[in-house]
């Protein structure tokens, strides 16, 4: 869990929560460690051609831009670790903003790989704030484990837990994808 002392109720403002609830970002000194999962929450598709998802490449960015240790997890094999870091820049994702690429190692199933690579993550910086996922079995073995949680579907996101640092309804502004990833 973060540090911070005791968790509070994130339902209505107090003194740990409330700036949060009224801007939509952490309070000073609260975990700024998110996890995005890559395929499904970043990209799309896994046999063939791979495309930015926009919602998780938008998070990404607004995240990384505002000082969030960024970590991606995938369970993608150790060989896809170039090809993964290509994209990113393509789609403009500061490699310099990405605190670490975590990869599957063989024989080790998907749920099982994210919380060890969650509990990896949490041993570097202390915590672990909030998490993207595709998966919801993942989420739901990381409930006791991490503040945040967020399920990305094919319509967007779903808060399952917690208030993500950025919000991620359409009503907050996100567009559909329309053409190529423009410039960095």
């Amino acid at each position: 869990m973060c540090s911070g002392g005791p968790v509070k109720s994130l339902v209505s403002p107090d003194g740990v929560h409330g700036e949060r609830l009224l801007h939509g970002g952490p309070p000073t000194g609260e975990c700024r460690t998110v996890v995005f999962d890559f395929d499904g929450v970043l990209a799309e598709g896994f046999e063939g051609e791979v495309r930015p998802r926009p919602l998780g490449v938008a998070l990404a960015r607004r995240l990384i831009g505002r000082g969030y240790r960024v970590y991606i997890v995938s369970g993608r094999p150790e060989q896809e670790r170039s090809l993964i870091a290509r994209l990113l820049r393509e789609w403009c994702i500061p490699l310099g903003g990405v605190r670490g690429i975590i990869l599957r190692r063989r024989g080790v199933g998907e749920v099982d790989h994210k919380l060890e690579s969650i509990m990896e993550v949490e041993a570097r910086e202390g915590c672990v704030g909030e998490v993207h996922d595709d998966n919801p079995y993942v989420l739901e073995a990381l409930r006791r484990r991490v503040e945040t949680l967020v399920l990305h579907t094919p319509r967007g996101c779903e808060v399952l837990k917690g208030k993500p640092a950025e919000p991620c309804t359409a009503q907050a502004g996100w567009n559909p994808w329309e053409g190529q990833t423009p410039q960095c």
